[in-house]
């Protein structure tokens, strides 16, 4: 079972800049249909809901069903067969839900996910990877140096999918580098039992019987026991 994000993303502007973190928001978006026909022939444009420019055209493929991943708008669209309308319109809300306008036919669904989780997951696995088997997850408590390493780990990573500037060129994105080679090493350090994180708890538990503290055996001791 997956652990749950080191910090909620709600709480991420309070570590990571609002407005960097703001081009991950999923909104509304309009998909419309630039070139009419079937699948193979269909070519659409879309845009956040609201701005005025369209992307340029994206030609669909000639199948049954047309799977597109719209990576800037955080969506999967299910194109469905049909003879599709010219400068017929989806809006696609932030749930999946699709509204048609302007004659469009009746064959496409979406999915929404929201980036900042799923790298939010990854980052979350490769802390707790980084940190065993000292600590053994999953974690039950944490303190805030334990979520701004983490925050360095997940900015780098968002960073990294939007693209990076060549380190010459853009001294912050070297500095994002940086701070997740830090964390890395920090959270690798406690694995080694070479570092401490304060108010960290992990999931082993304490048995006793009578007086005596019976622990589990590991290769090292878990950092944060209570």
């Amino acid at each position: 079972m997956a652990h749950a994000y080191l910090i909620p993303v709600a709480e991420l502007p309070q570590y990571i800049p609002g407005s960097f973190l703001e081009q991950f928001r999923v909104r509304p978006v309009e998909v419309k249909i630039s070139t009419a026909g079937a699948l193979g022939i269909m070519a659409f444009v879309w845009r956040p809901l609201g701005e005025a420019n369209y992307s340029a055209p994206i030609t669909s493929s000639p199948l049954s069903s047309w799977t597109y991943d719209l990576e800037g708008a955080f969506a999967i669209i299910i194109f469905g067969v049909g003879t599709y309308v010219l400068n017929s319109v989806y809006t696609i809300d932030e749930q999946g839900a699709v509204t048609r306008t302007g004659g469009a036919i009746d064959t496409v669904t979406s999915t929404r996910y929201d980036l900042r989780e799923k790298k939010g997951q990854a980052a979350t696995d490769m802390c707790l990877g980084w940190m065993e088997p000292a600590v053994r997850p999953p974690l039950t408590s944490w303190g805030a140096d334990v979520k701004e390493h983490y925050a360095a780990v997940l900015h780098y990573l968002l960073k990294s999918h939007v693209g990076m500037a060549p380190t010459e060129a853009a001294v912050g994105d070297a500095n994002l580098r940086l701070r997740f080679e830090d964390a890395r090493e920090w959270f690798q350090r406690i694995g080694k039992d070479r570092g401490e994180a304060q108010d960290l708890v992990d999931s082993s538990t304490d048995l006793r019987v009578g007086d005596t503290l019976l622990l589990p055996v590991s290769s090292a001791e878990p950092v944060g026991w209570i």
